[in-house]
């Protein structure tokens, strides 16, 4: 950055770059540059040591990252396919209900029109009751006729028997 300072390490990370660049032969520096850099590398030497093990470091935790990573995204897949599995039973599920909807009301339906005709199978009992209590009644009328009658006739009967035919 022009003019401003640097401070010791931000110096060792430059030398570290410029080391490791001119090692991959991405750079190429002559007999001066490359002792310059040598004086430069053992001056920054603790430094470099401090940077290239930070450097390990978080290339470690990178590791563990792109792990986590990794197991997160088979969680989310696992996860994804369990919901998708979920979604279509409730799918399912939704549509039994309707279905047992359906049923309910189709059987309030049914229990509706039986007890209308409970209610008038009761209603004719209670006529069928009167009328039977109505021909008892007649019936009980028409013994007491016919008793009536058959004694008329026993009695004529024993009076014709009696009486001297003429």
């Amino acid at each position: 950055q022009g003019n401003n300072p640097v401070d010791r390490y931000t110096l060792a990370l430059v030398v570290a770059k410029l080391l490791t660049s001119l090692g991959e032969g991405g750079i190429r520096g002559g007999q001066e540059d490359v002792a310059l850099l040598r004086k430069l590398s053992n001056e920054f030497q603790n430094e470099l040591v401090l940077l290239t093990l930070k450097n390990k470091e978080l290339e470690a935790r990178l590791v563990q990252i792109e792990q986590g990573k990794l197991i997160l995204a088979e969680d989310q897949t696992k996860n994804t396919s369990s919901l998708q599995l979920l979604s279509a039973e409730a799918k399912g599920l939704r549509s039994e209900i309707v279905g047992l909807r359906s049923q309910v009301a189709e059987l309030l339906q049914e229990k509706n029109r039986l007890e209308v005709q409970l209610y008038n199978l009761e209603k004719n009992q209670e006529k069928q009751k009167d009328k039977i209590e109505s021909l008892q009644a007649e019936l009980a009328q028409e013994k007491k006729t016919n008793r009536f009658l058959l004694l008329f006739v026993a009695l004529i009967g024993v009076a014709g028997v009696f009486l001297p035919a003429q």
